[in-house]
């Protein structure tokens, strides 16, 4: 898996990294200190042509672990605009709930 690797961030100050994913494929910051990263990547897993993953939110401003947005998604999410929507797929399985989806950035 190329370009797949840890995900961390780091206070502006300085200081000690945080590790927030081990096998993130891509991540966005939202808005103030939050992120949406996808973790647990898998290449050509899914029905996704770019792979699949776990879609998480984190905040770097605090030490609480990432949040599970959906699991499995597809690998490619986008952002709106404003930064507060998150739009992804859903392909992993054939189900009611394979599709395109948009939910509220944390």
């Amino acid at each position: 898996m190329q370009d797949v690797g840890p995900y961390k961030s780091m206070p502006t100050a300085g200081g000690t990294a945080t590790t927030l994913g081990m096998n993130v494929w891509f991540g966005l910051a939202t808005t103030g200190t939050k992120v949406v990263f996808n973790d647990n990547y898998v290449a050509g897993g899914g029905g996704g042509a770019g792979g699949q993953g776990d879609l998480e939110a984190a905040d770097t401003a605090t030490s609480a672990a990432p949040k599970v947005l959906a699991s499995l998604a597809d690998a490619n999410f986008y952002l709106n605009k404003a930064k507060d929507k998150i739009v992804y797929g859903w392909s992993a399985q054939t189900s009611d709930s394979a599709g395109v989806w948009v939910i509220p950035a944390p």
